[in-house]
């Protein structure tokens, strides 16, 4: 059997670091994979350079095969950026964060391919929604859960201070303004910290810091509190390694978007041992216990209108999709118990260890060869 693989795995994004999780775990299986970019940002020749510095040797591997005798091609990207291969089985994977597309021309491209992959039951629900009669799969993300055991990997802090963790877009869909009002709600002189990893879509670091500065002291104003807990964001970008090493320096892991389809920077942060704070929906409730070997909380969540979602799709992220919106008193409830969590971490028996066990013990569900 031989696979060719078009994706954008070159870019700086999650859909990338996602699409290189999937060829990893083609290649830890022996199956012969032709893989090829499709470049979906306007990177400059040293960005691209410096992506290619850090690619996987297994990545280089594939890049060498042919195209010829192809059996299966896959196609991961967005539905109107791709073609089907001739003489070949056509699979299709892509993410949906809201409950649809049909204000969009996606559902004629997904009725073109033998086969839809998907990363969750909410996203195949959203794709059937949608009117695609393609038959849909689930295959979740895949995660390298080796990284965690880097011996050269540092923490950033010599503080003592109970690290959140974010990683994602400064985006109304990853809803970070949500985060920041719950955070700044809670806590005060306390050794607490947030450290938001994140970027401005279409902006370079300096126009992203210069807009997310304005927009933290717009929050604070709204606020109008007399004292504020530490925030630390980082725009500059990252090598994996330095990503990894924000996981080693955090204690838990958060996320409360309005819409998700996976999240691969949550699943990332498993095998660190960083418990997580999650949104009640989605991959998040299929994946991420509740009960038995619980590596986290579940925030609430309201089904709520798409609003607000400028990014030059306009026939995307429509006022006729549905999304969610999360608790952000329950939020602050949720962060307060896991703080004190961490305070008491060096008992014995401690929740905040039994939390991080399960978390290393669940990232194995996610490993190249799982």
């Amino acid at each position: 059997m031989k696979i060719a693989y078009f994706s954008n795995y070159k870019d700086l994004s999650g859909y990338s670091q996602a699409a290189l999780g999937y060829l990893q775990s083609l290649y830890s299986t022996g199956i012969k994979v032709a893989a090829r970019n499709i470049y979906l940002q306007n990177l400059t020749h040293e960005e691209k350079a410096e992506i290619n510095q850090y690619l996987p040797s297994e990545i280089k591997d594939m890049e060498q095969e042919n195209l010829r005798g192809v059996d299966i091609c896959i196609q991961h990207s967005l539905p109107n950026f791709t073609s089907p291969c001739e003489k070949a089985k056509n699979l299709l994977m892509f993410a949906v964060e809201t409950s649809n597309f049909l204000s969009s021309d996606w559902p004629s491209y997904c009725n073109l391919y033998d086969n839809i992959l998907t990363f969750s039951k909410f996203s195949a629900q959203s794709i059937k929604n949608s009117g695609v009669k393609s038959k849909i799969h689930i295959l979740p993300h895949a995660v390298d859960i080796n990284s965690a055991k880097n011996s050269k990997l540092v923490k950033m802090f010599n503080d003592d201070v109970c690290t959140f963790l974010f990683i994602g877009e400064w985006s109304v869909r990853k809803n970070v303004e949500g985060l920041l009002k719950g955070y700044y709600s809670e806590f005060r002189d306390e050794p607490v910290r947030l450290l938001m990893k994140t970027f401005v879509s279409g902006a370079n670091a300096e126009q992203g810091e210069s807009f997310i500065q304005k927009e933290v002291e717009r929050i604070k104003k709204n606020c109008k509190l007399k004292k504020y807990p530490e925030v630390l964001i980082i725009v500059q970008r990252m090598t994996p390694f330095q990503i990894n090493c924000l996981f080693k320096s955090s204690s838990y892991n958060i996320c409360i978007s309005r819409g998700e389809s996976f999240c691969l920077p949550i699943y990332e942060g498993l095998s660190f041992g960083l418990p997580v704070i999650v949104p009640d929906y989605g991959s998040f409730q299929e994946y991420i216990p509740k009960h038995k070997d619980k590596a986290g909380y579940h925030v609430p969540v309201i089904d709520d209108i798409v609003y607000g979602i400028n990014n030059g799709m306009d026939n995307m992220y429509t006022g006729t999709e549905h999304w969610f919106y999360p608790n952000l008193v329950e939020l602050k409830k949720i962060m307060r118990d896991l703080f004190n969590c961490w305070q008491n971490r060096n008992l014995d028996n401690s929740r905040y260890n039994s939390m991080s066990q399960n978390a290393k013990k669940l990232a194995e569900k996610f490993s190249f060869k799982t």
